[in-house]
């Protein structure tokens, strides 16, 4: 439970040595345990990296987390209840994490790691050269023109989740507007922009919907534009922890979406397996003996979900 840095060498030493699990803090055996959080003091510099002919996420790259956790409580968000408060790696500390890695990984990128940036990023960037930068994605309030301008981004990535109205409803105060305008400012340093949404949302409405097509349309009047679009997947922890996945529900929203925009993203019926593995207890243990994707189909037969009921947490 919470971060590893700390708990599994105790629970590796203490499990080889047949003592008592319970008694290594953040380790879940079944009773009440405590979460164990890291000072972020520990950070890999030894990365192996393919430099063959297979593509990977993020080739060439050392991966580098500059801060951990998040500052704020986004309704549809399991980082912002799981990982604690958000931390923020020192500046001093970066330097020496990036002094070691050259020693001990050849990279050509660094990749900044952290869910809530960092409040200190452009000195950051500035330690990160001559590397190039990459930041996967961004929130959108910051987005400046220096940043943009240190980094040089070939695309810039930021999650509207939704429409505005639903978006606000989730905990994120970011209007349409906003996205516009930094849509503006990107499409001065960067050659697109990928969007991120969700369907399936508690109270979301054909109108939501459509609110996401006429942003998706707007910004790519600015800037080159990628869409992914994905089921929302209620997880475990959250403010919507019980709520159930309407498979039928996201399919006919996705559909709807299909006819206005072009998008990429996982179908509605994987999003309902990740629904089973997030709220489901030890029993979901069974399904993951079998590769047949059609088992997990079996848990949308309405007969099946009257037992489903009974694993929910």
């Amino acid at each position: 439970m919470g971060d590893a840095e700390e708990s599994l060498p105790a629970f590796l030493r203490t499990y080889e040595e047949g003592g008592d699990l319970n008694a290594v803090k953040g380790v879940f055996t079944g009773g009440k345990t405590k979460a164990q959080y890291s000072a972020l003091q520990y950070h890999p510099v030894y990365q192996p990296i393919q430099w063959g002919e297979y593509p990977e996420a993020f080739s060439k790259s050392f991966l580098l987390e500059i801060s951990r956790g998040c500052s704020r409580k986004c309704k549809f968000c399991l980082v912002s209840h799981c990982i604690g408060k958000k931390r923020e790696r020192a500046l001093h500390c970066i330097q020496d994490i990036l002094e070691r890695a050259e020693k001990s990984t050849k990279f050509e990128t660094v990749v900044l790691l952290g869910p809530d940036s960092h409040s200190h990023i452009l000195e950051i960037t500035e330690l990160c050269r001559p590397y190039r930068v990459s930041l996967p994605s961004l929130r959108v309030e910051e987005i400046s023109e220096q940043l943009l301008a240190d980094v040089s981004p070939e695309t810039v990535t930021v999650a509207p989740e939704t429409s505005e109205r639903l978006r606000f409803n989730l905990g994120k105060s970011i209007t349409d507007e906003q996205i516009l305008e930094k849509a503006a400012l990107c499409s001065l340093y960067a050659h697109r922009m990928k969007l991120y949404f969700m369907v399936g949302l508690p109270g979301e409405t054909e109108q939501d919907l459509t609110d996401i097509v006429t942003l998706v349309k707007s910004v790519s009047k600015i800037i080159r534009t990628k869409v992914t679009v994905s089921p929302f997947v209620p997880k475990a922890h959250t403010p919507y922890a019980d709520m159930s996945y309407d498979t039928h529900s996201v399919e006919k929203a996705l559909t709807f979406l299909k006819k206005h925009i072009q998008f990429s993203g996982p179908p509605a019926r994987k999003g309902f397996i990740q629904w089973a593995l997030s709220v489901g207890d030890e029993s979901v243990g069974n399904y993951l003996q079998s590769k047949r994707y059609s088992l997990w189909k079996k848990l949308e037969n309405s007969q099946f979900k009257k037992k489903w009921k009974l694993i929910e947490v």
